[in-house]
């Protein structure tokens, strides 16, 4: 196989195999070029950059991709599981009247088949749209189709207390009956917290009429509390 001829990019002097022209001394462009097929396919480590970065992001976003599907898929899960949740009274110690409030204990049942963490439960009894008694129950992990018990406390409202008792005596003072205590004017608020997938902030709040707690609460008592 005949060896490549080109010229002298500067001069015009006919080149073969020297590196440089023997006339001027400009280096041959094409002394460095191979003379066989395998020249033409440049191998891995020759292909651009730009190709490179391309399948860098593609691969990335494939990734980040994934990790989305993942923690959604999970978020609807840990959701479902905590909007689930069934509560009933498991007893509680008695109730001390100098603090006005005691120790509880509730069931909390999770019928799903997916585990449900929580970090607290929370009720607030209104009356009349004031704060009239809370209650702070301790979160957990409640496994799916199992219940646990868990504890905590309820407390009365001091301030709506001393404002019925100072209504009453001023009722009393003026001649005046006052009014029975009527548990449609209560209103019942719940809610759960937690930290969905260990870092996503969540709460659910339910709203009830005391009528419609208290009848909840029985028929969990009774029978469709799924634990």
């Amino acid at each position: 196989m005949s060896e490549p001829t080109s010229f002298c990019p500067k001069c015009g002097f006919q080149l073969s195999a020297e590196n440089f022209c023997p006339k001027c001394g400009m280096a041959n462009p094409a002394a460095n070029v191979p003379n066989n097929d395998s020249a033409a396919v440049p191998s891995t480590a020759e292909k651009p950059k730009r190709y490179m970065n391309k399948k860098v992001i593609i691969i990335g976003a494939s990734a980040v991709g994934a990790i989305i599907a993942i923690t959604l898929i999970g978020y609807s899960i840990n959701t479902y599981a905590l909007s689930n949740l069934q509560f009933k009274s498991s007893g509680g110690e008695n109730f001390n009247f100098a603090t006005l409030s005691a120790n509880v204990r509730m069931e909390a049942c999770n019928p799903t088949s997916y585990p449900a963490s929580f970090d607290k439960y929370h009720m607030q009894v209104l009356y009349k749209e004031k704060a009239f008694a809370t209650m702070d129950i301790k979160g957990g992990t409640i496994s799916p189709k199992q219940s646990e018990n868990l504890d905590g406390n309820v407390a009365i409202d001091r301030g709506m207390i001393a404002d019925l008792y100072m209504q009453s005596l001023a009722d009393g003072f003026s001649g005046t009956q006052t009014p029975a205590f009527n548990q449609n004017d209560m209103t019942v608020n719940t809610t759960i917290e937690a930290k969905v997938l260990g870092f996503i902030p969540y709460t659910e709040t339910k709203s009830h009429t005391m009528t419609e707690f208290q009848e909840i609460m029985s028929s969990q008592n009774s029978g469709p509390f799924a634990c």
